[in-house]
């Protein structure tokens, strides 16, 4: 088995990265409030306004796949099982495709929510023969990426790593032993209400709403 280090992105990915999300206006500066953690937030992603524009999600995911490559985490990958790349939800399927094309995967898959927690639509399943990638656009508190992939491994199947364009948790953890990999590292600018810089210098609070 090839050795797995905590690689991050070079310099001119991070830099690159940085800039489409600028130029795309994936990126948002202001004065943020989220109602999934209810801290105030000097920068929002809006990671798929990046995506929507094929050459830029294919920089970018392309960037975060040669990260996976030189961390050494594809060594893990067995030949006599499926290489599944899965997404959680709608936005990160733009992820999935590319970083599956470039890391050729033998399946691209989205999971849904569902009222017991996640599924696949009809006639998909994944099994001990999976071993997956999971995937995304960004990582918030991490919440979200640690349910579906204990879905994944309920089913018999091995979360190899996970992956996201950008990463939002103070501390760049694993997933239950999953390791985590992102382009951009961004742990900086919140903000607990009783104390947030912009709301004692009266900048406008924007709102944004769970489908925001």
């Amino acid at each position: 088995m090839g050795k797995v280090e905590p690689y991050y992105a070079t310099e001119a990915e991070v830099e690159r990265a940085w800039h489409i999300l600028r130029s795309t206006g994936a990126l948002k500066e202001g004065h943020f409030r989220l109602p999934r953690t209810k801290l105030h937030y000097e920068r929002f992603f809006q990671v798929p306004l990046a995506l929507q524009n094929s050459r830029d999600a294919r920089i970018l995911c392309v960037s975060l796949g040669r990260v996976l490559r030189r961390s050494g985490i594809l060594y893990r990958l067995k030949k006599d099982k499926r290489f599944t790349v899965i997404a959680p939800m709608d936005a990160g399927i733009p992820v999935a495709f590319w970083m599956g094309e470039h890391l050729d995967a033998d399946r691209i898959l989205w999971a849904n929510r569902i009222e017991n927690g996640w599924g696949f639509r009809p006639f998909i399943e994944i099994d001990e023969d999976d071993q997956v990638i999971l995937v995304d656009d960004a990582v918030l508190t991490g919440e979200t990426l640690a349910s579906v992939a204990d879905y994944i491994r309920s089913k018999g199947s091995s979360v190899v790593a996970v992956a996201t364009i950008v990463d939002r948790r103070e501390q760049r953890d694993d997933f239950d032993g999953s390791p985590s990999y992102c382009l951009i590292h961004e742990k900086g600018g919140k903000h607990r209400p009783k104390t947030c810089p912009m709301c004692e210098e009266g900048v406008e609070l924007v709102e944004l709403t769970p489908q925001a």
